[in-house]
């Protein structure tokens, strides 16, 4: 199964976190630290991954 943001588990549990151009920010760990979980910095679906997964297809090109 493809990983989308409405399988995840977390997101089917605690609703959906904010999103950038339709990728996920991820949920913070608390209301006093915004650093998302290290579950969702791993995560495929996380900007930051999306991004360096682009950056690295366009360089292969």
């Amino acid at each position: 199964m493809k990983r989308t943001l409405d399988n995840c588990k977390l997101v089917t549990k605690y609703g959906h976190p904010r999103q950038t151009n339709g990728t996920c920010d991820g949920f913070q760990k608390s209301e006093y630290d915004d650093e998302p979980y290290s579950v969702c910095v791993d995560c495929p679906l996380h900007y930051i991954n999306v991004e360096e997964r682009e950056a690295q297809e366009q360089g292969e090109e």
